[in-house]
């Protein structure tokens, strides 16, 4: 079995809770960001390694439409391949470091996330609703709160910056990531 991860930036924040992944399940891994949703792109890759599943985290917010056509593209033209669609993390919209730590960081809520990616959430469930090898991971539990999104959980930080995990806010997702990828066949 071989995973590719692809995304943007957001993809290479959780590169290495996939890494993981790929070598506790014995898998190989190709990582391949930025320009990888093409369809000759992603054909290319499929084909050479051998790919059986393909992991996809973007600023889903920010994508157009194609973006999700190439993904529903993907999973109708390789029925056998698994769709693992990570959705985006909140965003601290206008921050950067050091201002989104520390006493001074001011929480997201929740609301408002949910509002600003409601669009994103349903297209991505809506793929792994009708399409039998897809499967949409939800995040935003595990980030947030009832009432807000945080950048610290137990005193330790999420973000790097403003909208890309930290290494603890990857591992955050891992139990999650992995049993999507264990639900593979």
């Amino acid at each position: 079995k071989v995973i590719l991860l692809e995304g943007d930036s957001h993809a290479a924040s959780i590169s290495g809770v996939i890494t993981e992944a790929a070598i506790n399940s014995n898998q190989n891994l190709v990582i391949c960001l930025k320009e990888c949703l093409s369809r000759f792109g992603l054909e290319s890759l499929i084909q050479r390694y051998k790919i059986t599943t393909v992991v996809s985290m973007r600023q889903y917010p920010s994508i157009p439409s194609a973006g999700y056509e190439a993904i529903e593209d993907l999973a109708k033209r390789n029925p056998v391949i698994t769709v693992v669609l990570i959705a985006d993390n909140p965003s601290f919209e206008g921050w950067s470091a050091p201002a989104i730590f520390g006493p001074k960081s001011i929480p997201e809520k929740r609301d408002d996330v949910e509002v600003s990616q409601f669009g994103a959430l349903t297209r991505l469930t809506q793929l792994d609703r009708d399409l039998e090898n897809v499967r949409m991971v939800p995040v935003l539990d595990l980030l947030c709160g009832s009432v807000n999104c945080e950048t610290e959980i137990d005193g330790r930080i999420v973000y790097s910056d403003d909208n890309h995990l930290s290494a603890f806010g990857a591992q955050l997702l891992a139990h999650r990531i992995n049993s999507a990828l264990m639900s593979t066949p």
